[in-house]
């Protein structure tokens, strides 16, 4: 494609992601007469996720607070103070906290069964749900991490894993949950998908010992992330209790 062609297929993407913002953007002015450009909540994620508070303890403080935009307000300044004060060793302690939350062995259908949304749930079918939903789950990462060591240098793959890089490291500085992780779930296809078909080609890629060392830097995290999660579904009796929390009334 000549450069005519890239300036169009910039400008096609650039106008794709106005259409899908600016009318969250006008909404906004027009209904708080203030510069907002998708969502409030994201500063209440900024300060809930830095503050050394409690969670009700940053509710209280946000909503004594009073009109929407004010608490908007109150909440990006209180979550920037709150990452100052943290400085500077503010990034280790968030990806320790959060790179484990967002890459854990967790779904929220799973949530849901523990919870008892579903009501009383036998182990049988609590072990089929956690295999159903987690299973497929670690494939993906499997791949994307034989993906990744096999992944030409190109613009459009520096696009996608820098896109993956910058969500993980946007809900590092705020929360990382499993649920999160979800509009970044298409990008492990595309990078697994490319290992799947790269590996069943002869000749098999060849592996320069930085692309050996990049993907063992990456299992390794994973793998890292992943611990906490797995010793508590093998170590809790949460097959046991699965569903009796509706049913008793349990908070």
């Amino acid at each position: 494609m000549g450069a005519p062609g890239r300036v169009e297929t910039r400008a096609l993407l650039f106008a794709a992601a106005l259409l899908v913002v600016a009318p969250w953007t006008l909404r906004n002015w027009v209904v708080f007469r203030a510069f907002v450009p998708v969502s409030t909540a994201g500063a209440l994620n900024l300060f809930q996720g830095n503050a050394r508070l409690t969670r009700p303890e940053v509710y209280e403080q946000y909503w004594a607070v009073r009109g929407p935009i004010e608490r908007y307000r109150f909440a990006r300044q209180a979550g920037l103070e709150a990452v100052r004060e943290r400085q500077p060793l503010w990034i280790l302690e968030k990806l320790r906290e959060q790179v484990p939350s967002f890459w854990e062995a967790d779904s929220q259908a799973l949530v849901h069964v523990v919870r008892g949304a579903y009501g009383e749930v036998r182990p049988a079918v609590a072990i089929a749900a956690w295999v159903v939903m987690l299973l497929p789950y670690f494939l993906v990462l499997a791949l994307s991490v034989a993906g990744i060591a096999a992944l030409p240098l190109t613009r459009a793959s520096v696009l996608l894993v820098g896109f993956l890089l910058f969500y993980v490291l946007l809900h590092v500085a705020t929360h990382g949950y499993a649920r999160y992780r979800l509009p970044v779930v298409p990008v492990l296809f595309l990078v697994g998908g490319h290992a799947w078909a790269a590996w069943r080609r002869h000749p098999r890629p060849v592996l320069t010992p930085a692309r050996r060392a990049t993907a063992a830097v990456v299992a390794i995290v994973l793998a890292l992330s992943l611990f906490p999660s797995l010793r508590w579904w093998f170590t809790d009796p949460w097959m046991d209790r699965a569903g009796r929390t509706e049913a008793e009334g349990e908070p």
